[in-house]
């Protein structure tokens, strides 16, 4: 074999080891990239640098792990949880209401009742009959009414929020008289004598009286004339023509005491009588005294429910 054809082949083989020593070299020097490298580093760059308002929250958590999104917060600004939290939840409610609710009834024991109940409005909002459910499964008490409330302002009818809270069947409940009132605000405006009704078939006496005069004196207070036309077509020996009376009373002395005092002249004494409603003039004629006494900065308290003068009694 001639000299320089065994020379070229000699050289070819250095310079494949070299090269290959190269390639070993470069290797060792670059780090080794994995899916989850690459994940952490999407996640960490691609996540807003401040999250300051619910519209980032939203987009946040449509695009990320509300669990990453939830760190994220909490890390960004230490001491800050209690502030992001309630949106955090209601945004994270109306795209998974029941994955969110989880999560909140994990939360410190002081957190949980506010983070349940903002996943819960959103909830309620976003899917009604699945925000309906989970109340209906969880256990019969206090909390289970609280939750309940916040549902009923999502039903749009009145009719069909009094049918789903005789459903869960409550008993009991020290606060079942604001979310009956609530109701029955809501249904007297359209039908006032089946809201009367229903709140009138209310077992519990002492919660029957303190929602039937709670329910008429806010809708005399939103309208007034409209709700003083309807008890001047009552019958006063209907059971709640004396409550009605007196809630209708009452709001009017707040707002037009002389008027108040002008519609009780038409009142007849047996009805009054009946109505309790001379304890609500009494608060419209110390109203009037207020009014046009100029030195007088004493507050006038309002009269005591009939509940309350029954208790004096006792």
């Amino acid at each position: 074999m001639p000299l320089c054809l065994v020379g070229s082949c000699l050289l070819a083989v250095v310079q494949l080891a070299c090269d290959s020593r190269t390639d070993i070299a470069n290797g060792q020097s670059k780090p080794v990239t994995t899916v989850g490298n690459d994940e952490a580093a999407r996640v960490t760059n691609s996540f807003p640098k401040r999250i300051d308002d619910a519209r980032n929250l939203s987009v946040a958590l449509a695009e990320f792990a509300p669990e990453d999104v939830r760190r994220h917060l909490m890390e960004s600004e230490p001491g800050q949880w209690q502030k992001w939290m309630p949106s955090f939840y209601r945004e994270w409610g109306k795209l998974d209401g029941k994955a969110a609710m989880q999560s909140a009834l994990a939360e410190q024991n002081e957190l949980v009742s506010r983070a349940a109940g903002a996943v819960l409005k959103a909830w309620a909002e976003a899917d009604i009959a699945a925000a309906q459910q989970w109340v209906e499964l969880t256990p019969k008490g206090r909390a289970q009414i609280q939750f309940a409330g916040i549902v009923i302002n999502n039903i749009e009818s009145p009719r069909d929020a009094a049918e789903w809270l005789a459903q869960l069947n409550p008993e009991n409940v020290s606060n079942l008289s604001d979310i009956v009132s609530r109701i029955g605000v809501r249904w007297i405006s359209t039908e006032p004598l089946s809201a009367l009704s229903w709140l009138s078939s209310m077992p519990d006496e002492k919660m029957r009286e303190a929602a039937t005069m709670q329910t008429f004196f806010q809708w005399s207070k939103q309208d007034p004339e409209v709700a003083s036309a309807f008890l001047a077509q009552l019958d006063p020996e209907e059971q709640f023509y004396s409550l009605a009376a007196e809630g209708l009373s009452r709001a009017i002395s707040m707002t037009d005491a002389e008027g108040a005092l002008a519609w009780a002249d038409q009142v007849t004494s047996s009805q009054r009588a009946r109505s309790g409603l001379d304890d609500a003039l009494l608060f419209g004629t110390q109203t009037l005294l207020r009014d046009t006494t100029d030195d007088s900065d004493e507050p006038v308290e309002s009269p005591p429910s009939p509940l309350g003068i029954q208790g004096m009694q006792e």
